[in-house]
């Protein structure tokens, strides 16, 4: 007799888990029914309207927990939902009003337009998510978690045929709205809107520099960044960037907060501009800084003798092997094709590591103790550096993006074929090297660019390895160094 009771007591409770599950089974169901039932438009069944009556738990963890999992179970619905030809056309027209709205009002690139792009993009995707989560955080019932899962179910599961739709829509709202732009009458307002967009990412690029560099100069994170709209003189700002990151030496910090000040191409240093537009017959003039952030003193004219200062004396030299190469190669008078005096300043600064072309005349620092390089004064920075004074007065090409590209290609071109002029060299004989000599001994490298071999003019621990790449496939899309100019 105990064993036949323990025996009844046993179907007993599996007979009552049985019903359990089919309860349990027959609610989901019915619940399920019920949303169709709504949806319908139809009356609904007493017991699905007692589940979705029930209060909702009490906490709100759960509640959220509960909606998410409710929510990836109705994923397959969503999407079959999404298949619905009455959602082509509207998700057709959001496209098409996205793409036409974003080509009117935002830049063609730029910091400030991918923000704004990819916060209309989280908003349509974020919003619904957002929705169906609020709807489970303040849900008081199982119907409002109910419908909470449904909302996360048909945004996710609908989401791939949505943005099919509606990228095609912004593709056709786009190519429209770009015809439209690309008339002669909406011209004005695309240079304005540009130009404003230009300043924002100006602001976004300053304020984004100034925490990388106080990141480095207080918490030792990361590496400073250069600012500035001008050249950034021959050595490009992530050669100084590297150097201040790797040595921690300030004079590299300093160089780098000087050639900003310079402002390139800009404000001319503290003496008059050379005459332009008089025939001096690009007539030389060297002056010493002696150490100072100046013009300096002069110390050389055209046909006085040697001075016995090998800076002064060897720029002097050098500065006739480019005049003479542009006027008997290119029968171009001086820089400005007019004849404008030739001057340059040696020995500008105390470990001012870097050489520039500031709009009117060269300069050359002078490298410090602990630097990598030993001169900056060389045929080919010559070359270069009056080359981007030539450019500037035949083109004057923008100092940013593919053009600014350009103005540095044009610079180490003929700074090469001034070096193989002298030289006797056939191209084919050449080294094509960019500052060749410019290494103290030790360091690994022997130039700051090889056009013959890109990306293979040094690598050592200090100076990190020559980013330069060597095939369009390796092109570099940045905003530092004014949009990659090096």
């Amino acid at each position: 007799m105990g064993h036949t009771g323990e025996g009844t007591k046993d179907s007993v409770a599996a007979k009552s888990e049985q019903q359990i599950s089919l309860r349990d089974y027959m609610l989901a169901q019915a619940t399920e029914h019920a949303m169709q039932e709504v949806l319908s438009g139809r009356p609904i069944p007493a017991d699905a309207q007692h589940h979705l009556e029930e209060a909702a738990p009490a906490g709100a963890g759960e509640r959220l927990w509960e909606v998410t999992k409710d929510g990836i179970k109705k994923i397959p619905q969503g999407f079959i939902h999404s298949l619905d030809p009455r959602n082509i056309i509207p998700n057709v027209a959001i496209g098409f009003g996205i793409g036409a709205g974003t080509k009117l009002l935002l830049p063609k690139a730029g910091p400030v337009g991918k923000v704004a792009a990819a916060a209309i993009g989280l908003y349509f995707v974020g919003k619904p998510l957002l929705t169906g989560y609020g709807k489970a955080y303040f849900a008081e019932t199982r119907g409002d978690m109910d419908e909470a899962s449904t909302i996360l179910g048909d945004t996710v599961g609908g989401m791939p045929v949505a943005i099919v739709e509606g990228g095609i829509g912004a593709k056709l709202g786009a190519g429209a709205m770009g015809k439209l732009l690309a008339t002669r009458g909406a011209q004005p307002f695309v240079n304005w809107k540009e130009a404003q967009f230009a300043k924002l990412d100006r602001h976004v690029d300053t304020a984004s520099a100034g925490v990388q560099n106080f990141a480095f100069k207080r918490l030792g994170i990361g590496s400073p960044v250069m600012l500035g709209e001008g050249r950034s003189g021959f050595v490009p700002p992530y050669v100084l960037e590297t150097l201040a990151k790797n040595t921690r030496d300030p004079a590299f910090l300093e160089t780098i907060k000087k050639t900003e000040a310079l402002r390139l191409g800009g404000p001319r240093l503290t003496r008059a501009t050379p005459e332009i537009g008089k025939d001096y017959k690009g007539a030389r003039e060297v002056y010493d800084a002696q150490g100072q952030e100046t013009i300096g003193v002069k110390a050389r004219s055209e046909g006085q003798a040697k001075t016995g200062n090998v800076e002064v004396d060897t720029v002097y030299d050098y500065t006739g092997d480019v005049r003479s190469f542009y006027k008997e190669v290119h029968g171009r008078n001086s820089i400005d094709g007019n004849g404008m005096k030739m001057e340059s300043t040696v020995n500008y600064g105390v470990n001012f590591e870097n050489a520039f072309w500031d709009g009117a005349r060269m300069t050359y620092g002078r490298p410090g103790p602990q630097s990598p390089f030993k001169t900056f004064i060389k045929r080919d920075v010559t070359g270069h550096e009056i080359t981007h004074g030539v450019t500037a007065f035949e083109s004057n090409l923008v100092y940013r993006n593919q053009p600014g590209a350009l103005n540095e290609h044009l610079s180490d071109v003929y700074g090469a074929l001034v070096e193989q002029r002298v030289l006797g060299q056939k191209a084919r004989e050449a080294t094509w090297l960019v500052g060749d000599g410019i290494w103290k001994e030790g360091v690994k490298g022997r130039a700051l660019r090889d056009m013959k071999n890109p990306g293979t003019a040094y690598d050592d621990p200090m100076l990190g390895k020559d980013p330069q790449p060597a095939h369009m496939k390796d092109f570099v899309r940045t905003r530092r160094d004014n949009g990659g100019v090096h």
